[in-house]
């Protein structure tokens, strides 16, 4: 009796030992090939204006800030059914997955002389393809530290490592409603533009002036170095302008609740019923009071906002006053 229970211990302590070893080499085999995760889609779009982005993944949860339809959002990962997203200043929010639409976006190999499209997400993984330097690609999903590609003209769909992705048209929000923003812009040149995209290569969807007060919305990296402002004007009108030419301004609350009215005096008479210009004072040099007068007045329009104030212009262009 002690003779057979001594050989079945015998036999099993190497199928144990067997055993262990043969999981020991599946799980490094699969560490070693990259340990995929579910992949979740790399922008996804909201529906409808108002949306709430939730501070929590509960429909419960406080409201981090609503956006309007349109607008778009990257998930960094997934909790239960929520997928969890970055805003530009730092902050995280939630949105289910059942109430967003996931859309492609275009991007391009940022990396010299290019990268490589891996099988899985996973260094390990095996190599589909090399692709060279501004090759383009459509973004579809990411999993972890890897975006899941498509490269322009193939029907090949694999991996690329995020770092060596550079994403088009790629706007980080504030948490912050349009009407109630964290931060204000004002426009510190003449003549800027603000253009349909984050390039001087985009059309332009409007010019503004210095001391103009902009929205702050986000932010977004140009190919051209700059950082680039996509902002709304007091008139609703949304675009980008670049970095430098404009100043923050942060949003404080001594001034809430108050209206303010500034009045630059007059400038140009244009209305349609008449056509004549009004006289207008000159310095020495030829500078007009119009333009100064003009000038201050709405950079201390962008203040007196920035500060929670209400402000109402007689006049924001070169026009005659309010009648």
């Amino acid at each position: 009796m002690n003779t057979l229970t001594t050989k079945t211990a015998v036999i099993k302590k190497p199928l144990g030992l067997l055993l262990t070893v043969f999981l020991g080499l599946v799980l490094a085999l699969c560490f070693s090939q990259g340990v995929k995760a579910e992949v979740i889609p790399y922008c996804v779009e909201i529906p409808k204006n108002e949306f709430p982005v939730r501070s929590q993944p509960l429909d419960s949860s406080d409201v981090l800030v609503t956006l309007n339809q349109g607008a778009r959002l990257y998930p960094e990962e997934k909790s239960g059914s929520w997928y969890k997203v970055p805003f530009n200043d730092g902050a995280y929010g939630y949105v289910h997955k059942n109430y967003v639409t996931a859309v492609d976006t275009k991007g391009s190999v940022s990396l010299f002389p290019g990268a490589a499209l891996k099988e899985g997400a996973g260094d390990g993984t095996k190599t589909l393809s090399i692709c060279s330097k501004n090759t383009e690609v459509t973004i579809v999903g990411r999993d972890g530290a890897w975006y899941q590609v498509t490269p322009y003209n193939t029907s090949s769909t694999g991996y690329m490592s995020a770092t060596s992705i550079t994403a088009e048209d790629k706007v980080m929000y504030n948490t912050t409603n349009d009407d109630t923003p964290a931060s204000y812009l004002t426009v510190t040149t003449n003549n800027a533009n603000i253009r349909s995209g984050a390039g001087t290569s985009y059309s332009i969807v409007v010019t503004v002036n210095y001391g103009a007060q902009l929205t702050n919305l986000g932010t977004k990296s140009g190919s051209d170095g700059y950082t680039w402002y996509y902002v709304k004007t007091n008139v609703g009108q949304s675009g980008y302008i670049r970095g430098d030419l404009v100043t923050a301004l942060t949003v404080g609350s001594g001034l809430a609740g108050k209206v303010i009215v500034v009045d630059p005096g007059h400038g140009s008479y244009k209305s349609a019923t008449a056509k004549i210009f009004d006289v207008w004072t000159s310095g020495p040099s030829g500078v007009k009071e119009k333009d100064v007068n003009l000038k201050i007045a709405m950079a201390l329009k962008g203040y007196l906002e920035a500060d929670g104030a209400r402000v109402i212009m007689t006049r924001s262009a070169d026009v005659g006053v309010l009648t």
